[in-house]
């Protein structure tokens, strides 16, 4: 996953998930925050 904005929505955890960065990156490939904070989450609420 790339670096930027993201919205999930997944309707059966009736849960949206929003991520919008705050500092942009050098590069055009972007970085992966977005992705392991959205894993991250699916994680806690799967617990």
């Amino acid at each position: 996953m790339g670096g930027g904005s993201l919205v999930v929505n997944d309707l059966d955890a009736s849960m949206t998930y929003a991520y919008v960065m705050n500092k942009m990156s050098d590069t055009t490939t972007g970085d992966s925050r977005a992705g392991r904070a959205l894993l991250a989450t699916f994680q806690a609420i799967a617990n």
